[in-house]
């Protein structure tokens, strides 16, 4: 299978995951039905009975990846998977956060992409802690089955941010081919 033909068929596989259910996968859209009510570019979550939301205080996160299949090859090939891995399977990435507020409730919100461009964004209530799970989904062509999950290395820890301010993640390869994954918060 050539590259162009691999890449439409991934694309066709993916949306037929995330759209119609078919495959054994248990993937989530939970930012797919929001809205961006304020129009600031962010889709807001609706919080936790007893949480307040205010859009002057509310943490917003963007989350952009411009990595492609072509890009997985060194990358999978510094893990302990299998090199040919990134050959033959077809992938989805699918971030997970864990979102604590101050009176103890917790809300998680996951999103899967086909892998490839995409940029997603939400803004939540002010909250106490978060927590941030990125993995990499690999898929058999052929049964539709899930493969393998890469854990993708983000992570908050050690990340100052305030309530009001937009926490942005970006996976990409630089110069070099490298994949990196940045974090700032302005």
């Amino acid at each position: 299978m050539n590259t162009t033909t691999r890449r439409y068929a991934m694309r066709f596989f993916a949306m037929c995951l995330l759209v119609t259910g078919c495959g054994e996968l248990d993937l989530c859209n939970d930012l797919g039905e929001l809205a961006d009510a304020d129009g600031n570019g962010f889709v807001e979550l609706t919080p936790p009975e007893g949480v307040e939301f205010d859009s002057d205080t509310s943490v917003r996160v963007l989350v952009e990846n411009t990595l492609t299949i072509a890009d997985l090859v060194p990358f999978v090939s510094h893990t302990d998977q299998d090199a040919s891995l990134a050959n033959e399977a077809l992938f989805l990435v699918q971030f997970t956060f864990t979102i604590e507020y101050a009176d103890g409730a917790v809300q998680t919100v996951c999103q899967t992409e086909p892998l490839g461009p995409f940029t997603v964004s939400f803004e939540g209530a002010c909250h106490e802690t978060a927590d941030l799970t990125v993995e990499l989904i690999a898929i058999s062509p052929l049964t539709g089955m899930e493969v393998t999950r890469i854990p993708v290395g983000l992570s908050l820890e050690g990340v100052d941010y305030e309530c009001g301010q937009t926490v942005e993640f970006r996976t990409f390869v630089d110069d070099a081919g490298e994949v990196v994954e940045t974090l700032e918060v302005s």
